[in-house]
């Protein structure tokens, strides 16, 4: 009975825990970069596509992000003062935009690495 008891509890935790993450996030574009090189433009996926919130992932080995600047298709350029730094294989917090999101077409990255890493940028759609 115990075990029984436990299992539910722990599937009810797991349960709950992966339906608060649990969003519409959607690789949107991916860029390798050298440690060498200071800044990089990640071109989107979907070029005018609005999104309300994006985020990054690295893999092969950390990445500090000191700042983001993202491009809109109507011309517009949000700069967005936020460091952070990111593990290997985990992903920065996500950065949110105000109302109906924007079409992005491209995000200029200005970071810090010593190795080769892959940079993924995601994001959430805005609501049509």
């Amino acid at each position: 009975m115990k075990k029984i008891t436990m299992f539910y509890l722990v599937w009810v935790i797991a349960f709950s825990i992966s339906s608060c993450y649990a969003q519409d996030w959607e690789l949107i574009g991916e860029k390798k970069v050298v440690g060498k090189k200071k800044v990089t433009d990640i071109k989107t996926n979907n070029p005018g596509t609005s999104y309300k919130k994006i985020r990054f992932g690295v893999k092969n080995t950390a990445l500090t992000i000191r700042k983001i600047i993202a491009y809109s298709q109507d011309g517009q350029k949000y700069e967005i003062d936020s460091p952070s730094y990111i593990k290997k294989n985990e992903f920065s917090p996500s950065i949110s935009f105000s109302g109906k999101g924007i079409k992005l077409i491209r995000v200029r990255l200005i970071y810090r690495t010593k190795k080769h890493v892959i940079v993924q940028l995601y994001g959430i759609k805005s609501p049509a």
